[in-house]
């Protein structure tokens, strides 16, 4: 390495960071600024709404021009509305404003599980998703990046062009921090994955976390009568008794096929069972179905992260078996392995 080389490494570890963040993801923001330790410096922006209902988004250029820029975002069209307008376009006019680089974090990628289309006439929405964002401009450094957390189907990294660089990131680092406190308690501790593609999805994850060692189970839904399928262990029945079995998935949105899975292990004779997703979508307040007080052989722990920040408020508050794991690590962890 040639001195001007290591004296540019030396700068872009020394370089503050402006971060900005929409109102819905200000306690993120602020626990990624604290962790940072000083790499970090939260930037106002004002992000509300005229009379008309259109957005009213601006923030300080001295705090953009020439400065590599995060922005924390998520899309949450029933919180949001017409304020997701108002993200795209600050996403839009940051490079705009002169940043040198810029990395968009939106953990969750909402249409991940519209990628593909089994008839004609279907939408797949995600390459509609991915396209809106491949038109933000090029920063003076490049292609702007995009973060995103467990997303539901990794060949939708190939839906976005050549203009933007997707960052497909996981959450299950907080998990194996988790798994090591069962274990140092004792406990026996085995994952479940709700299909194939969930194992499909993870098992490398665990597998670069040390988490191998754990027993994995598979439940699958196969076919016993005409069209009706019923949900089965088609891997691991043996590892299952006498277990605390973790069952994991990316994201949750009725809870139905967990409940089961849960119910399932239970009567295989599992000693307990948890769950994690990283994304509690949870739409219709389907999240009342997993608290201890609803269920006669509860969850001991159900673990989600805040990629969902307005759910993320209300699992806080919503008593076990809901445990809230804050992005903001992976986010600082990521950032810097990728910039320094």
């Amino acid at each position: 390495m040639s001195a001007s080389e290591g004296t540019s490494d030396s700068r872009a570890r020394c370089r503050t960071v402006t971060l900005l963040a929409i109102p819905s993801m200000a306690r993120l923001a602020q626990r990624v600024e604290a962790i940072g330790q000083g790499k970090f410096a939260l930037a106002p922006l004002q992000f509300e709404t005229f009379d008309d209902g259109t957005p009213n988004a601006s923030f300080d250029v001295a705090t953009v021009y020439n400065k590599d820029v995060v922005f924390l975002c998520d899309y949450d069209i029933t919180t949001l509305g017409a304020q997701w307008v108002g993200t795209l376009a600050v996403i839009y006019s940051l490079p705009r404003y002169g940043c040198r680089s810029l990395m968009v974090v939106m953990p969750f990628f909402p249409v991940g599980t519209m990628e593909r289309v089994s008839s004609e006439g279907e939408v797949a929405t995600a390459m509609t998703f991915a396209r809106m964002l491949s038109a933000t401009p090029l920063t003076t450094r490049g292609p702007s990046n995009f973060m995103f957390f467990d997303i539901h189907a990794l060949q939708s990294r190939f839906y976005f062009s050549d203009q933007v660089l997707p960052h497909l990131v996981s959450a299950i680092p907080l998990l194996a921090t988790e798994l090591d406190k069962l274990e140092a308690e004792g406990h026996n501790v085995a994952l479940a994955f709700p299909d194939d593609g969930a194992k499909k999805r993870f098992l490398n994850e665990f597998q670069r976390e040390g988490a191998e060692r754990c027993p994995i189970i598979v439940c699958s839904k196969t076919r016993v009568a005409g069209n009706k399928r019923e949900l089965k262990i088609t891997e691991g029945l043996e590892d299952v008794a006498g277990k605390h079995i973790v069952i994991v998935d990316d994201l949750v949105q009725s809870g139905g096929t967990m409940m089961t899975c849960k119910d399932l292990l239970l009567r295989e004779g599992a000693a307990g069972v948890s769950g994690y997703t990283t994304h509690g979508v949870f739409p219709k307040e389907s999240w009342r179905k997993f608290l201890s007080c609803n269920n006669e052989r509860p969850w001991r722990h159900f673990w989600v992260t805040d990629s969902i920040p307005q759910m993320a408020r209300v699992l806080e508050t919503a008593g076990p078996p809901f445990v809230v794991l804050s992005l903001a690590l992976p986010i600082v962890q990521h950032f810097k392995r990728f910039y320094e």
